[in-house]
């Protein structure tokens, strides 16, 4: 029997708009298939909703979030899938550091993990009008 490779039936699932697989070139393994779609982005998209919501520092208003921030928001699922799904879907971008910095909207920390941000066009928050 030739069966075809998994990573060959992952990409095909993904083609046929069954699922999202985000490979990991470096090691197989840690390769994502994701099947249900709509239950993980609900449980996420409603998770950084509210945050958005409740949160009224300078880079909530901004519709930044930090990586760790986000591991804590979405405890059970694995950052760099739901950083993968995110920017695969085109909901959020990868800023630069150097960015914030410019603006002042980040400080200096020495811990490097801290300095990776997602920003999400749509959650902004506007001016209200007067």
């Amino acid at each position: 029997i030739n069966l075809p490779s998994a990573d060959k039936i992952c990409r095909d699932l993904a083609a046929a708009g069954h699922a999202l697989y985000f490979p990991n070139e470096e090691d197989r393994d840690e390769s994502w298939l994701v099947f249900d779609i709509p239950t993980v982005l609900n449980e996420i998209y409603g998770k950084l909703f509210s945050h958005f919501i409740n949160n009224n520092n300078s880079q909530t208003k901004y519709g930044l979030i930090n990586l760790n921030d986000l591991k804590c928001l979405i405890p059970n699922y694995e950052i760099n899938l739901i950083c993968n799904l995110l920017l695969n879907l085109e909901f959020c971008l990868k800023v630069d550091k150097n960015l914030l910095k410019a603006v002042e909207l980040l400080v200096n920390t020495a811990n490097e993990a801290q300095n990776k941000w997602l920003f999400f066009p749509s959650l902004t928050k506007s001016q209200k009008p007067d």
